[in-house]
């Protein structure tokens, strides 16, 4: 039995829970609960000149909210 397996990804959770409500109406279910994720990401300056990244700048953080999904069989 091969399901169909899909991740959903998305920055707000409004967004996401909009988006599983959307597949669950076209026959999908969830398999994992929503899970959060936060990461942070180093930004550094770029330098022309030398070709190469010089000087650290600062950290970014972003989360995003995802989880997995799988069509249902119609039996």
């Amino acid at each position: 039995m091969n399901q169909l397996q899909v991740t959903v990804r998305r920055t707000r959770l409004s967004q996401i829970v909009r988006a599983i409500r959307d597949l669950e109406r076209r026959g999908w279910e969830c398999i994992a609960p929503i899970q959060k994720i936060a990461n942070e990401k180093k930004i550094f300056d770029y330098d022309e000149k030398i070709g190469r990244f010089k000087d650290f700048k600062c950290v970014q953080g972003y989360e995003f909210y995802y989880v997995k999904m799988r069509k249902v069989s119609k039996e």
